[in-house]
This record gives structure tokens, C-alpha cells and sequence, in this order.
């Protein structure tokens, strides 16, 4: 089959999550988002930005994990696309748990873990949609991806990936498609959620688009082709 593309409307929870990491003020993610954290870090109420920092205290400094990769994995268990999606969902994470169970990826630490960010989560996702994140990032991020987009875009049917992502997992694809997931806030990390479909960052070449970067998820992937996934959430979809 040739390959074939789809398209997202919506900006992807993912971008959301991925977020959380520079918002934290964590050093390491602000050697890429230095200057969206000097834009919207100001906006954030004091006990705001002490639910971020909450965060990234409890997920990374004290469980040693990656506030996107953990968050973005597990809300991928479930329909959330907006903020109110979200906020519903950690108001009652039922369905999530029960979602996450049927997967390998369920552990009790981790979900420990999560209940107990649940208060913060909800507190970092109501500040995000107080001060209009996603309308500043139609604004201000979008326009870099399109451009990004379409000086690659052109390059990517070349490329089938499918062969790539089984030989590095060592079984056969449980999908004959993949979605990657092209987001700008992603970086440095490449992330495994559900289902198959991964996450990686705008800021890759197309050769390495779903290669990801996360020491967890080598994926030594090639690009079959891209999507725009509303405000430039965009996505890569390779069929066999």
C-alpha cells in the first residue's frame, strides 16, 4: 500500500502535556524554550506556578521520570483533546487506570505516582487555559511548523518506516500504520504512547522524525509521510 496521510483537527493533548516540562522552570528544557517560558511563565498566578514546579518535583526529581513522557503515555489511554477534556479526566481517572491496565505499560509505582500529581495537574491544565495557551501557540508556534513542514513535507513518501520500528522492537508491528506525532514542544525526548504511535519533536530532520531521541525508545525510523493536525500538531502515517 502507498502512504497514506491523515488529517488531525485539533491541537493533540501531547503538545499540552510537553508543555509542562519548560513551564516548570526546569533548566534542562529551557535551553530549547527559553524564550515561550519568558512569554508565558509572567502570565501564571504564584499558586500556578508552584502546581508546575509541584510537578516536576514529584515526577522527576523524586521518582526519576519525564513529566511529558509519563503524563503523555497515560493520557493516551484516554479521548482527552482539550483542556477541559483533560481536567475532566484527572478529576475522575477511572477510565484512564481501567484503559492503562489492558496495556503493558500499567505499573502500581507509576499510577501512585499519578494519583498523587492529580491536585497539580489539574491546577497546571485550568492555568494553561486562564492565560489562552493555545491560542498563543496558533500564534506563536504554529507558523514555525508549517514552515518546517513544508521544506520536508515533499521529501517524506519516499520513506517506509514500518520495517525500521520492527527490527529495533524485534516482532512484528501490532499495526500496519503508525502515527508520529510532529510536536515543537517535545523536546529533547522522543516518546512511546499507546497503541502505535509516538511522539517526537518539530525541531527533527525528516530522516529522524520517528527517530526517537528518549534513551527508553531508540527508534532508528524513516518518514513516510506528514499531516497537519490543526495549528501544526502534525503527524506521520506509514501503512505496509
Amino acid at each position: 500500500m502507498t502512504p497514506q496521510t491523515g488529517i488531525f483537527g485539533r491541537l493533540s493533548s501531547s503538545t499540552l502535556l510537553c508543555a509542562l516540562n519548560f513551564l516548570s522552570g526546569d533548566k534542562y528544557y529551557l535551553e530549547f524554550y527559553q524564550s515561550d517560558y519568558d512569554r508565558l511563565f509572567p502570565r501564571l498566578r504564584p499558586k500556578e506556578r508552584a502546581a508546575f514546579v509541584s510537578l516536576k518535583h514529584r515526577i522527576k526529581d523524586q521518582n526519576g521520570g519525564i513529566i511529558s513522557a509519563q503524563l503523555a503515555l497515560y493520557f493516551s489511554a484516554t479521548d482527552a483533546e482539550s483542556l477541559d477534556d483533560m481536567i475532566r479526566v484527572v478529576k475522575d481517572s477511572t477510565a484512564m487506570q481501567r484503559n492503562l491496565k489492558a496495556t503493558s505499560y500499567y505499573s502500581d509505582d507509576g499510577w501512585k505516582v499519578y494519583e498523587e500529581s492529580r491536585g497539580d495537574l489539574e491546577a497546571a491544565f485550568k492555568a494553561l487555559k486562564r492565560i489562552h495557551f493555545e491560542a498563543d501557540w496558533k500564534k506563536q508556534v504554529r507558523p514555525r511548523i508549517e514552515k518546517a513542514r513544508a521544506s520536508i513535507a515533499q521529501d517524506l513518501p519516499k520513506y517506509n518506516v514500518i520495517p525500521k520500528v520492527e527490527s529495533v522492537l524485534g516482532s512484528p508491528s501490532p499495526s500496519s500504520k503508525i502515527t508520529v506525532y510532529w510536536l515543537y514542544y517535545s523536546e529533547p525526548h522522543g516518546i512511546k504512547i499507546t497503541g502505535a504511535r509516538f511522539l517526537t519533536g518539530a525541531a527533527d530532520k525528516a530522516v529522524n522524525l520517528v527517530g526517537c531521541k528518549s534513551p527508553h525508545h531508540q527508534l532508528p525510523g524513516q518518514v513516510v509521510s506528514i499531516s497537519d493536525a490543526c495549528g501544526g500538531n502534525e503527524a506521520c502515517s506509514a501503512r505496509t
